[in-house]
């Protein structure tokens, strides 16, 4: 079976000058890719990653902000249909934590996947360590 998945939140699209558009292109990307997994017994995943701006006490960008962020960009993705959800390459415990809450807040039952980025030894870029992190995960209802 192969993975489709997709990618694309307010802060990034905003460079783009296509902040408007978040919800247009996930549920479009989502539903082109649902189409398209018919042929091959796939199944599609939105790909959610970091916001690419730091959330506090980092940044200026609070908690709220981070999830509603996060919210508008996985409520088209499952509007649209997708079978999971890959929270990836997050670097900032906090950040995943935001998004996980909001993929919650939508669907309680979507499946999730969820990466976190490492340095060389083995922390996330805010410090966090596996053994700090992981049980974090753990949890969120993450490791079970």
């Amino acid at each position: 079976m192969k993975l489709i998945h997709l990618e694309g939140n307010s802060f990034r699209l905003e460079r783009h000058g296509l902040r408007e558009k978040v919800h247009d292109i996930n549920f479009a990307g989502a539903k082109l890719a649902k189409e398209a997994a018919k042929s091959f017994d796939a199944w599609v995943a939105g790909s959610v990653g970091p916001l690419g701006i730091r959330i506090e006490p980092l940044g200026k960008i609070s908690f709220q902000e981070a999830q509603d962020a996060f919210r508008e960009q996985i409520a088209a993705l499952l509007e649209a249909g997708v079978d999971l959800l890959i929270l990836e390459t997050f670097g900032y415990v906090e950040e995943l934590h935001q998004a996980i809450l909001a993929a919650r807040e939508l669907d309680p039952r979507v499946p999730l996947i969820a990466q976190v980025t490492v340095d060389e030894e083995a922390n996330c870029l805010d410090g966090s360590t596996p053994e700090s992190f992981a049980p974090r995960l753990e949890e969120w209802g993450l490791l079970t």
